[in-house]
């Protein structure tokens, strides 16, 4: 079975195929949490690319526990895609992609050998709240493989830690 790290970083390279600079496993920064319901969340992608920010979440499986994750960003990206790894086509993957597409506004994407095929394209949202651009740190880029859950991600905590130490 395949891994949402290995999942994520597949989707990552994709994304930096298409220009987009990557971030993994960021937060937002604590003082800007409370705007909208997010909790503490990590996106397990963050791109930039020309102004516009995409934020990707990957899972093993295509799941409402999925759905909750990518739409805790939908205010703060101009884009948002969900990934799974390959599977049969059925009815109920059909309906899966249609609400995530229809209803969320995802773009959904499918992970088979670390190939990305796109299945629906996403919404591009024109107006976003910038706390997830202003939270991006160049740590972010190689503190954690993407779609981790073993800790290590950049926080503010550990960037005033490091402050300290250098000081």
């Amino acid at each position: 079975m395949i891994s949402e790290a290995d999942i994520a970083e597949s989707a990552a390279i994709w994304l930096e195929s298409s220009g987009w600079e990557i971030y993994r496993e960021v937060t937002l920064e604590y003082a800007l949490r409370g705007r909208h319901a997010i909790g503490d969340g990590r996106a397990d992608i963050v791109g930039v690319n020309g102004g516009q920010c995409g934020v990707l979440e990957a899972k093993t499986t295509l799941s409402f526990e999925l759905l909750a994750q990518a739409a805790r960003w939908r205010d703060y990206a101009h884009v948002v895609w969900s990934v799974v790894p390959f599977a049969k086509l059925s009815e109920g993957r059909h309906e899966a992609f249609q609400i995530a597409s229809r209803f969320y506004g995802f773009g959904v994407l499918e992970c088979e050998n670390g190939t990305i095929s796109v299945k629906r394209e996403p919404v591009v949202r024109s107006e976003i709240d910038p706390a997830l651009l202003v939270s991006l740190r160049p740590e972010h880029k190689t503190a954690v493989a993407a779609g981790t859950n073993r800790g290590g991600q950049w926080t503010t905590f550990k960037e005033t830690g490091a402050k300290l130490a250098a000081y």
